[in-house]
Parts: C-alpha cells; structure tokens; sequence
C-alpha cells in the first residue's frame, strides 16, 4: 500500500509539472510565431474601411478556438457563411449541425434554417472576417448565443479537424 502511494504520489508530481512546463512553453511558442498569433493580426489586405468596421465590431462579439469548438461539436449549430465555390472546393466541417449560409443572405435566409434564436450557434467562414460581421448582425436578428470561430475552417483544416464534402441541397421545384 506505501509503495502504490508512492508511486501514485510520484506519479501525479510528474504530471503536474509535464503540464506546467508545457503550458509555458505553449505561451512562449505563441508570443514568438506570428503565424499562430489571432489570425485578424496577419490581416494582409488593404481594405481599410473594411478592417474598420471589423475592428469596431470585434470587441462587441464572443470569439472561441477551434479546440473549444470541437468539444462542443454535438452541442452547437455551426454556420458556415462561405460562398458556395469555397465549400465545394474546400469542403465542410464534419460536424453534427452544420448549416451554409452564404455571408451575402445571412440575414435573410437564417430563419430558414435556425428557428429557435437561443440555438447556440458557432459561426465560421475562411479565416474570421465575414463571420465577426455575421455575428454582429444574428445578434442584431435576435440570436442570443452567436460566437466567432477565431481562424475559421482554414485554421480548423490546418489544425486536422474533421472535414466532408460538400452536397449542395438538391434544387427546389
């Protein structure tokens, strides 16, 4: 019994500190690379009235990381506001509840596909741009749990989540 203690106790020492040594050396990792810093910080582009409006609105909005998002995967209703040719030339999230919504007739068609506005909702397009503007604008429509997915499905890609084809709906009659 002293000797299964002891190792147990030797054991959870070990783990503790794996876990504090990497967890500094995560935090050290993402303050020197650039590359995995919030990808809004590497926004290129010279669109400036655009970068703008997105500043304005960033503090207003709940982000979440990929990690968290495919925890709550079975949870949550994903919307992906992509155009169309990105989901066919990319693909999806493989998630339970997805939902693709062009950014362009968010607001129109949303209610088409979540009725219930306390849905929780995880909002995604490339790269985090057009979803912290689509978020802004489901809360504007009365959904109480919008959130930005930080990184979009490139990160989710990049990061190995789990992706599908897309198939388009079939057409109305």
């Amino acid at each position: 019994n002293i000797l299964h203690f002891d190792i147990q106790y030797r054991l959870s020492v070990f783990f503790f500190f794996s876990f504090v040594k990497m967890n500094y050396l995560t935090r050290q990792l993402l303050r020197s690379s650039p590359a995995l810093q919030h990808p809004l910080k590497q926004f290129q582009r010279n669109d400036s009235l655009f970068r703008q409006l997105v500043d304005k609105v960033i503090p207003t909005i709940d982000e979440t990381n990929h990690h968290d998002a495919f925890k709550r995967r079975h949870d949550v209703t994903f919307v992906d506001v992509r155009e169309t040719r990105e989901w066919v030339a990319e693909g999806i999230c493989d998630v339970d509840n997805i939902v693709t919504v062009e950014r362009g007739v968010l607001e129109r068609d949303i209610g088409d596909h979540v009725t219930d506005l306390d849905t929780p909702l995880i909002v995604m397009c490339e790269g985090a741009m057009r979803s912290i503007l689509a978020v802004e604008n489901l809360k504007r429509l009365g959904y109480n749990n919008p959130i930005s997915l930080c990184g979009g499905y490139a990160g989710w890609k990049r990061l190995g989540y789990p992706t599908k084809d897309y198939v388009p709906p079939p057409p109305e009659e």
